[in-house]
């Protein structure tokens, strides 16, 4: 087989199959909430938790088995998809026949859909560049981070319609389509072994040891604070779906578009949010900037949690938060590299598994969804942004002095 025709089978075969899990996650991300929040808040949260801490196992395993082979990491990725979505059919099959046993396989279905979108990270990011020429790879990643909301945009919209007419039967569909996705996965050509391009497991330890004591040293633990809070407020996004059902009063096919126009905001605001940081950090520290957005997406939560039960029109601010949060991310990572420095890899890794960590609290946000919803949202969203914007102030403050100490001393 020539370079040439291997190069465009593997761009295919991965982007097909990434737009297509894309179009199912779409409709998944805040319908799974909505139907796991039918059996309780205990469920709920339990569920969520566990997905959560398996995430970050997943994340790490998933590495490791990119070791071996990128192609079976995302084979095995796809089937869990697959078992996830099939376990949720059987969950609402089971609802009105086997109450316990629908509880089970909708647990199961959250927890599988959390470790099928974890574990093929690693491989599907170096099989992407490595099946394109070096200079390619830029353009390869850039068409990838705008298919990605497109196709959550599209399967919300389209599987949200579709689930109207067709009720829980939509999943026999979405696990042929899944089964037939992972089929085309075995048509993948390896790239060259991945083991070359990551670390070893006992150097991977011995780094993060030692990252981790000049870390404290330095006094870089604010920066998990922030990851931490960042975290929390990410509970926020599993409650929404719920808050928009069952306070505000939106329809599944309600919540369908407006989970679409999510991704669309994100899809065209992802390039010109990305000069602006550019041209931002060339005067001004990026924390500054960091911390305004998270104010303002603490006013636009706590705005929607109280106005939207009494007007449903006021939840179209959510369609707000999209750009705001990606302007974070990718914020949060431009001020990770200028402000760690030589730490930068171990922060970005450290600022991952905190962020994660958030999650751990999510019993207690529960528990505040049985007395009061709209407190469960100003809560999870609203407060942990607004203390993340006060720590990075608060860095931002600190450097401007450093500056102004290092001018006065040289």
């Amino acid at each position: 087989m020539s370079e040439d025709s291997w190069i465009i089978r593997n761009f295919i075969i991965l982007h097909l199959c990434g737009f297509i899990k894309g179009i199912i996650n779409g409709f998944l991300i805040w319908f799974l909430p909505i139907m796991t929040m039918e059996y309780g808040i205990t469920v709920f949260t339990l569920s969520f938790i566990i997905a959560t801490l398996l995430n970050v196992i997943a994340s790490v395993a998933g590495g490791f088995l990119a070791e071996k082979s990128g192609k079976y990491t995302l084979l095995v990725s796809d089937l869990t998809f697959l078992f996830s979505i099939l376990l949720l059919y059987l969950a609402l099959l089971q609802h009105d026949v086997a109450y316990t046993f629908s509880i089970i396989f909708i647990a199961s279905s959250v927890i599988l859909n959390s470790v099928a979108d974890a574990l093929p990270t690693v491989a599907s990011l170096v099989m992407r560049i490595e099946s394109v020429p070096k200079v390619w790879r830029g353009k390869i990643l850039s068409l990838g981070s705008l298919l990605s909301p497109a196709s959550y945009a599209l399967g919300s919209a389209l599987l949200g319609y579709m689930y109207g007419h067709l009720e829980k039967n939509i999943f026999i569909i979405t696990s042929i389509v899944m089964f037939i996705t992972a089929l085309l996965r075995l048509l993948l050509i390896e790239t060259s072994p991945m083991k070359n391009h990551l670390v070893s497991g006992s150097k991977m330890s011995r780094n993060l040891i030692e990252g981790l004591r000049i870390l404290i040293k330095n006094r870089y633990l604010v920066m998990l604070a922030t990851a931490f809070l960042l975290g929390v407020s990410g509970i926020f996004s599993r409650f929404l779906s719920p808050f928009l059902r069952d306070i505000v009063g939106l329809s599944i096919a309600e919540i369908s578009i407006l989970y679409s126009m999510f991704n669309i905001v994100q899809l065209v605001s992802s390039i010109p949010l990305g000069h602006l940081i550019d041209v931002y950090t060339k005067r001004h520290s990026i924390s500054l900037l960091l911390g305004a957005s998270m104010l303002l997406n603490a006013s636009i939560i706590t705005m929607v949690a109280i106005l939207a039960p009494l007007n449903r029109s006021f939840a179209l601010l959510l369609i707000l938060l999209p750009a705001l949060n990606l302007l974070i991310n990718i914020g949060l990572r431009v001020f990770i590299v200028s402000y760690f420095g030589a730490l930068r890899s171990f922060a970005v890794a450290g600022v991952h598994a905190t962020t994660s960590m958030g999650a751990m609290i999510m019993p207690l946000i529960g528990l505040i969804w049985i007395l009061n919803p709209v407190l469960t949202l100003v809560i999870s969203g609203s407060v942990p942004n607004i203390l993340a914007a006060s720590i990075l102030m608060r860095i931002a403050s600190r450097i401007e002095i450093d500056k102004k100490e290092n001018m006065t001393s040289s």
